[in-house]
C-alpha cells in the first residue's frame, strides 16, 4: 500500500526513479516564489505540476517566466508547493507502457490534439499501438521496480538525448490501452495476484 501512496507524489517518484539511475526531467520543488521564479527564467520553457493528481489535470505549460509567476504566486496563495519541471522537447506524443509483475504487457503511443501539448487520453489524447525499444521497456521495468509496484502505467516521453521517465501510475486508467492493443489488462492483473498468492 505504501508504494501506491509513493507512486501518487510525483516529486516523490520521480527522486526515487532518479535515485535508480532512471533518467528523469530537470525538476524543482520549493515553497520558496523566488526561487521557483528563477528556476523559471533560466530553463525558458516550463511546465508547473501539482504534486498529487492524475489525467494532466493542474499542470500548466509557460514559456514566459513573468506569466509563470503569477501563476506560482496564486499556488502559494493557496499554500501549495512549487513544482517546476523542464519542458521535455518530444515528437507530440509520449508513451504508456503498463506493466504487470516484471514485464510489459502493453504499450502505447498518446498523441497529443491538435493545438495542445498534453497527450493524456482524459484531456483529449490518441492512443496508438507502440512496439516499445529495448531501451524504453528497460525504463519502464525499472521504473515500476523502483517503485515496488506489481502493477503500473509508466509514462515515458521520447527526448532529445533519450527516454526519460514522467510518471508512474499505480492506478493508471487503461480502457484505452485495451482498446488500442487487444490486451485483457485486468486478466493479467489477477493472473499476478493469483501467482503471488500461490507462492
Amino acid at each position: 500500500m505504501d508504494s501506491v501512496f509513493t507512486a501518487r507524489n510525483k516529486y516523490l517518484t520521480l527522486l526515487l526513479a532518479r535515485g535508480a539511475g532512471i533518467p528523469v526531467p530537470d525538476t524543482v520543488l520549493t515553497e520558496c516564489l523566488p526561487a521557483a521564479y528563477r528556476v523559471a527564467k533560466s530553463w525558458g520553457d516550463v511546465v508547473l505540476k501539482p504534486i498529487l493528481g492524475s489525467r494532466g489535470v493542474g499542470s500548466v505549460r509557460f514559456s514566459d517566466a513573468d506569466l509563470a509567476f503569477s501563476a506560482m504566486r496564486m499556488l502559494k496563495r493557496w499554500m501549495q508547493p512549487l513544482m517546476v519541471q523542464r519542458y521535455i522537447e518530444k515528437p507530440g506524443r509520449d508513451i504508456r507502457a503498463f506493466v504487470v509483475g516484471g514485464e510489459v504487457v502493453a504499450a502505447m503511443y498518446r498523441y497529443a490534439p491538435p493545438g495542445s501539448w498534453k497527450t493524456n487520453i482524459a484531456q483529449g489524447g490518441r492512443g496508438a499501438p507502440c512496439a516499445l525499444s529495448g531501451e524504453l521497456e528497460e525504463v519502464a521495468l525499472r521504473a515500476a521496480e523502483a517503485l515496488r509496484l506489481d502493477y503500473a502505467g509508466v509514462d515515458i516521453a521520447e527526448g532529445p538525448e533519450g527516454p526519460l521517465l514522467l510518471e508512474v501510475n499505480a492506478t493508471a486508467d487503461f480502457e484505452e490501452l485495451m482498446k488500442v492493443t487487444g490486451v485483457n489488462i485486468p486478466r493479467r492483473i489477477v493472473g499476478r495476484l493469483v501467482e503471488r498468492i500461490k507462492r
